[in-house]
């Protein structure tokens, strides 16, 4: 059982569960699964800090991109 800090931004928690359970089902296909699993979620404040911080540089990126089409298309 997986348990989440219950301070704010409930919605990533949530997203994050579902991201690193499909990670873990993708990659990891033999009987290390559970192992890797307990292991991980022994550490879920660090993943759950990762994943966020992965989540907004990605967004960050995209209205970084968005910005500088505007700025290109803004000068004509």
């Amino acid at each position: 059982m997986w348990v989440w800090p219950s301070r704010g931004h409930k919605g990533v928690w949530i997203i994050s569960r579902r991201v690193l359970a499909a990670q873990f089902d993708y990659q990891v296909t033999d009987t290390k699964a559970e192992t890797k699993r307990t292991r991980v979620a022994t550490n879920v404040d660090g993943i759950v800090n990762h994943v966020a911080n992965r989540v907004i540089t990605s967004h960050q990126q995209i209205e970084r991109r968005d910005f500088n089409k505007k700025t290109v298309h803004g000068g004509h």
